[in-house]
Parts: structure tokens; sequence; C-alpha cells
């Protein structure tokens, strides 16, 4: 193997491992095949439901043209756009193409894709993707300019030397992303024993549960474990938990993801739980298994504290009852009732929720409580 190559398959490797290399990986990715352009992803393996495409689920390393603001626009509008892409992702896997194969530059440059190329200075490509054993597809993308040369045979042979290597170092990157989200993942959540979170794929299976969790799931009370996946207690309630749970590990629109849904249980009160997505700012942290954080509460304690709401929110007393009740599981026609006053009244109380706390859902207020250290005084 050439001295060039062995360089970069040691960076690959050491890409894989430390986040100094991660950042300057593509661009050196880029240099050893004459390029400056570079992006390396991790796609979804099945294409989603209104694009027709696999998603994008997360940025392993980049070059400056694709900054944050042009990822961004990548992820949110220009991925399901991408003429290569659109063709290339149904190729055999493993492949190394070049972008010529797929549509010729003439006919790319008339497609909407092509503003994005003028934005990053791009007009041809190398591309490579991989079956990686997560069941994600790793994606990886070489370009170079206008004033450059297409890519050739010698450089799709290049490219296909270091494939296994590339390989090799992404789902190394996933194991160790896995454990790097375990030690961190809501850290002051996870201290508290009055809050349980499990972390779950986008199926369901639990990849991580702090002790809490595993204490309610081990009681086989509104939550269990069924041969490692996440199911509701009742049968009839898997279907709904199974589609926030899919909608919050989708990886797209984030932010509008999840839900609430409070969970029947046999022999003590019923569990309110709150399904939520993983910040969108892990995109390009090396967040590439699709997942999604469940937390819940414990109906058996003695409940949520108003005043310490109130305090931490600048709430009235009603508003902090409301908010309260909400976090319980209870709806506002549940509060309305209670509380002996008019649904409308109700609702005035949750639209000054909304204006004080600068959310717009309910699934978004409960998510407010329970991932705030201070609020989370509240549940005693």
């Amino acid at each position: 193997m050439e001295a060039s190559l062995e360089d970069i398959v040691a960076e690959i490797y050491l890409a894989a491992v430390d986040a100094e290399h991660t950042r300057t990986f593509a661009s050196k990715l880029a240099g050893a095949f004459n390029s400056d352009s570079c992006m390396v992803y991790f796609c979804s393996p099945v294409p989603a439901d209104d694009t027709g495409m696999p998603s994008v689920v997360g940025i392993w390393s980049a070059t400056q043209n694709h900054d944050a603001k042009t990822c961004a626009a990548y992820l949110d509008h220009y991925h399901v756009r991408n003429e290569w892409y659109s063709r290339g992702w149904r190729l055999p896997l493993p492949s190394v193409v070049l972008g010529e194969e797929l549509i010729s530059t003439h006919q790319v440059l008339r497609t909407e894709w092509a503003d994005f190329l003028h934005m990053t200075g791009a007009r041809y490509v190398l591309g490579l993707h991989v079956q990686l054993d997560s069941g994600l597809i790793g994606q990886l993308g070489i370009h170079r300019g206008p004033a450059a040369i297409g890519f050739d045979e010698t450089d799709r042979a290049r490219l296909a030397t270091l494939l296994p290597h590339i390989r090799s170092a992404m789902e190394l990157r996933e194991k160790l992303n896995l454990a790097e989200r375990k030690a961190g993942l809501f850290e002051d959540l996870l201290e508290g024993l009055s809050v349980a979170v499990v972390m779950v794929a986008a199926d369901g299976q639990i990849l991580f549960a702090n002790r809490a969790a595993e204490a309610q799931l081990n009681s086989g009370e509104g939550l269990v474990s069924v041969q490692g996946h996440l199911r509701p207690q009742h049968p009839r309630q898997a279907r709904v938990l199974a589609q926030l749970v899919q909608a919050a590990a989708s990886g797209r629109h984030i932010e509008h993801a999840g839900g609430q849904i409070t969970l029947l249980c046999a022999h003590s009160p019923n569990l309110p739980v709150l399904v939520a997505p993983l910040p969108r700012a892990n995109m390009q942290l090396g967040n590439t298994q699709p997942a999604a954080v469940v937390l819940f509460g414990d109906r058996r304690r003695s409940g949520i504290m108003p005043a310490t709401l109130g305090r931490r929110f600048s709430l009235t007393p009603a508003e902090a009852q409301l908010l309260a009740r909400l976090v319980e599981g209870d709806s506002i026609a549940d509060h309305a009732h209670d509380r002996d006053v008019s649904i409308d009244t109700i609702r005035s109380h949750l639209k000054q929720l909304f204006a004080k706390t600068g959310q717009r859902r309910q699934s978004d207020l409960i998510r407010l409580v329970l991932s705030d250290p201070l609020a989370r005084l509240s549940l005693r």
C-alpha cells in the first residue's frame, strides 16, 4: 500500500476514537483525492414514508464548505433533492460510484440540486455507501469543483481500497457513541430516583435504562421489557407508543417529534410517559443510532409540588396546578372537571403556561419539567 494510503488509513481509525481527528478527518480524506470537499454521514436503512428516500441520521465529519448552516440546509431541504444520492442509494452494497455514472453533470446543473452544489462549490462526486452491522448505511461523498477534472477509475480503485477501513471505523464510532451517550444522557435526571429514563431505538429496542426505569420495568406495571424491547403492559396501547417512539427517533423534524401517553396499569395508578427526541444538535456530534428518550415518573409517589413549579417558572397558583396535573398524565378536561371550572378557563391557563415557558405543546411542557434539574425538585 502506498504511504499516502497508509496515512489516511491511520486517520480513518483515529477519527473514530478522537474528537480532534473527527473534525479534520473529512479534510484529510478529501486531500487524499486532490479535493477540498467531503462529507461522511450515516443514513437510515429504509426510505422514509414521506420522501421515499432514506433520511440522514448523523453527520460524522465534513469539510469547511459544509459548515453548520450548510449542513442544516442539506438535512432540512437538499438531501431529498440530492440527484446523486437519489440514484446511488439503490445500488447493491457496498458500492463505490462516480457521479457521472448516476447522472450527467449537464443534467445535474439543470436541477434544484445544483443550488446546493453552487453553495458548496462542488461539481463532481466520488461516492461510497456501505452496510454497517447496526443496520445503518455509511455514506461518503468526495467532491471536486468546476475548475477541476472529474473523478476517474483510478480514484474509484483508491477509495475501494479504503472501503473496509471506513466501514470498520464507522462501526467503531457507533459503538463508542452509544457508550458516550449512556454516560452523558440527561445526567441530572439519571441521578434522580423520581424520574425514570429509557433510551430506545426506533423499533423500541432498549439501549439504556437508569435504575428507576429498571425498577419500573421489573414491576411489570405500565411498561415492560419484552425480549429487550420496550412495550406497554396493555397490548392495545402498543401501537400508539410505537408510533411516538418511531417519530421521535426518526431524525427528521425533531423539534416537533414525540409526545405523551398515559399507560394503563393493572394494580397501580396509571403511568404518564413522555417520549422525546434527542436534541437535534447531536446530529453533528456522532449521533448515528436513531434513538428516542422515554421519560416517566412514579405515580405511587405523593405527586408533583405545584408551589415549586410556580416559583421555578413564575406561575400563578392556578397555572402551577395545571402544569402539575399535566406532568402527572392528566388531561385539561380532567383538571377542569376536578376544579369545577370551564374548559375555556383551563385553556386560558394553558395559554399562559406556553407564554411563560416559551413552549408550544403540552408534551413540550412536560419535557421541560422532567429535564430541568430545578423543576425536578417538585417531584416528591
